[in-house]
């Protein structure tokens, strides 16, 4: 993550580095640092060239073992990148519980995307015909009942486990997505900011489950009347 960041968004986003120009007129103007690398965070092999960065690093995250934030310097002259082992914020499943019991959910939607899913995926490397490469990857849990394959075309990817990469990559682009997003009230004993705050393991309490999961969204506004309203979006871990 942080090489990322380096090489895209700091003063060695150079061409001699590798950094492609555009125009010439790429200019950064050193308000990014990054924090010096403790060697956290798992070793996976990861493929992102011509990739947002942004959302490579969002990918990244979910196989890396940990989060990321940019974080304000004390001196408010720049930003620095960080990597945090685990999660971005605390454990607070104990004490942070939303449920409709406890008057601090305002609504829920709860949304499961399927058709699409792939278990199975061929990536075809170099070489043609019967002369090509091919490495194949598979979802977790994958059985012969429940194959769905897909191709994806890696010809510039010369090692095995590079291409199994990209087909995990698609796999995990197309898995199976149970999504609870819900908008919180704020109460005089839960309020976002001082009791929670992105990054946080909460409690759940919707749609018949009970579990933690990891708050990776959020959302404020704050309506005509000055009433402020806190969207959630979580992820089950």
């Amino acid at each position: 993550m942080k090489a990322l960041v380096t090489y895209n968004a700091t003063t060695a986003a150079t061409t001699a580095a590798g950094r492609l120009e555009f125009d010439g007129q790429i200019v950064f103007p050193g308000q990014v640092t990054v924090a010096a690398n403790a060697g956290r965070g798992n070793t996976v092999d990861w493929s992102c060239a011509f990739d947002n960065v942004l959302e490579s690093l969002s990918d990244l995250s979910e196989i890396g073992g940990g989060d990321y934030d940019l974080v304000k310097d004390s001196d408010n002259a720049g930003w620095t990148f960080r990597f945090y082992p685990g999660q971005l914020g605390e454990d607070r499943t104990a004490t942070v519980v939303f449920s409709f019991a406890f008057d601090n959910l305002a609504r829920a939607q709860y949304e499961r995307r399927a058709s699409q899913r792939v278990t199975g995926v061929l990536v075809g490397g170099p070489g043609k015909e019967a002369e090509r490469e091919v490495s194949s990857a598979t979802a977790s849990g994958w059985t012969q009942s429940n194959h769905v394959e897909a191709f994806v075309n890696a010809s510039n990817f010369k090692t095995d486990a590079a291409r199994v990469r990209a087909g995990g990559r698609l796999i995990y682009e197309q898995r199976l997505v149970e999504w609870v997003s819900f908008e919180v009230s704020q109460t005089m004993a839960l309020r976002y900011g001082r009791d929670y705050g992105l990054g946080d393991l909460v409690t759940r309490e919707v749609f018949g489950l009970s579990d933690s999961v990891l708050i990776d969204e959020v959302t404020v506004g704050v309506d005509q009347n000055g009433v402020e309203t806190i969207g959630l979006g979580v992820v089950t871990l």
